[in-house]
C-alpha cells in the first residue's frame, strides 16, 4: 500500500481528519554524483557578484590614472563574460585615454552589437567621429543617441551613465552637436 497523509476535511466536517492514499511511485534510480574539477568550481563561484566587483576594480584603476592595469583587468574580465556590453563600452573608455581609437571603435561596436540601445556607446562612437573628423557619421551616432533618449523620462538614470539622468545627457548631446561641428 502507499503512504497515507491525513488531511482536514472542507467544511462543516473541518474538524474531522481523513486518510487520502497516496498513488505509488516507480522505482528512483539513485546516480553517483560526478566528480567537480577544480576549474568547474572556480566556475561556480564566478557569479554576477564577482563580475561586477572586477569592473569596480577597473573603474577604480582608470580613475587613479593606471590605465595599462585597468585595461588588462577589464580584458580579462572579458575573457570569462564576452557578451557582457558593460565591459566592451569600459574597455572603449580606457582605450579612448589611451589615444587607441582603433580599437577603441571596436569595443564600441561590440558593445553596440551587443545592446543596440546602449546610449552612452552611441555617444562616444559620436564623438570619436567628431575627433577623426567623421561629422556625418558622427551625426548618426548623436542622432541615434537621441532617439533612445527618447524612450526614457526625463528623470530616468541612464545605466551606464555615472548616474545621469536621460534629460542631463540630452542635453549634453546636443551641447555637443553645437559646439563639436556643425552638425
Amino acid at each position: 500500500p502507499g503512504m497515507e497523509i491525513l488531511s482536514p476535511l472542507p467544511g462543516p466536517a473541518a474538524g474531522i481528519v481523513q486518510q487520502t492514499p497516496l498513488p505509488r511511485l516507480s522505482k528512483i534510480e539513485i546516480k553517483q554524483p560526478a566528480k567537480v574539477t577544480a576549474v568547474q568550481l572556480s566556475a561556480r563561484e564566478d557569479t554576477g557578484e564577482a563580475r561586477n566587483a572586477m569592473a569596480l576594480e577597473v573603474r577604480a584603476l582608470a580613475n587613479r590614472g593606471k590605465l595599462a592595469e585597468a585595461l588588462a583587468l577589464c580584458e580579462k574580465a572579458l575573457a570569462s563574460d564576452k557578451l557582457n556590453p558593460g565591459l566592451h563600452f569600459l574597455c572603449a573608455i580606457i582605450l579612448q585615454e589611451l589615444d587607441r581609437s582603433e580599437e577603441e571603435a571596436a569595443s564600441l561596436k561590440r558593445t553596440l552589437y551587443l545592446d543596440p540601445d546602449f546610449v552612452p556607446a552611441y555617444y562616444s562612437m559620436g564623438n570619436l567621429m567628431l575627433r577623426q573628423g567623421n561629422v556625418p557619421a558622427a551625426q548618426k551616432y548623436f542622432e541615434n543617441a537621441l532617439t533612445l533618449l527618447n524612450t526614457f523620462g526625463h528623470e530616468d538614470i541612464l545605466p551606464e551613465s555615472e548616474g545621469l539622468t536621460a534629460g542631463r545627457f540630452r542635453e549634453i548631446i546636443q551641447a555637443t552637436i553645437l559646439t563639436g561641428a556643425d552638425v
